[in-house]
């Protein structure tokens, strides 16, 4: 019979899903996913290590580890083309036993990375960034002004409007001597 283990509880049992300490109580969801990561990492670990899967540094290995994700990736989109819920996320998990197996190969580039994703993603908030309808987070473009296309809203700037449309107060300033030096005033 297949033993399970429960990263939150770090305890094994015996039927697959929840362990029972799970059962009934509210994950602390957090928690809970740091604990299944680390313990996926840790698995990932093992793995080379059982296999003596040496780290590399080169663009063959590189280009080898792509072929592995693409075709995680391609179980992924199977799985949703039979609108396989389950299955997908289960092939998600493989994505990223193989990525995190890519990272580890490839340290200590990978480190560097590491740490410039997570601190470019830090930066991110809903002042730079907006939730598209589909969920993803995309880069906010800056509101420009209509009369010179350059951003608005540079601090200390004074802004007004022009035909119903926010622009810079000098380009304002301009365009009124221009439409006024037309009409002969």
């Amino acid at each position: 019979m297949a033993k399970w283990y429960c990263v939150t509880h770090n305890i094994y049992f015996l039927r697959s899903g929840v362990c029972n300490s799970c059962i009934g109580e509210e994950p602390d969801k957090g928690k809970s996913f740091i604990a299944h990561i680390t313990g996926l990492a840790q698995s990932v670990l093992e793995f080379h290590t059982r296999f003596e899967l040496q780290d590399s540094d080169d663009l063959d290995n590189m280009k080898f580890r792509n072929q592995l994700l693409t075709e995680e990736v391609g179980e992924v989109a199977k799985a949703l083309n039979y609108s396989d819920y389950s299955d997908a996320v289960r092939e998600s998990v493989d994505v990223a036993y193989v990525a995190l197996g890519t990272l580890l190969a490839h340290i200590p580039e990978s480190f560097i990375h590491i740490a410039e994703v997570i601190e470019k993603n830090a930066q991110k908030n809903l002042n730079t960034h907006r939730i598209e309808t589909g969920g993803k987070v995309v880069r906010q473009e800056p509101e420009t002004c209509t009369l010179c296309t350059k951003p608005l809203l540079i601090t200390g700037e004074a802004h007004t409007y022009y035909q119903k449309e926010l622009v810079h107060y000098n380009c304002y300033l301009q365009i009124s001597e221009q439409e006024a030096f037309e009409r002969g005033g």
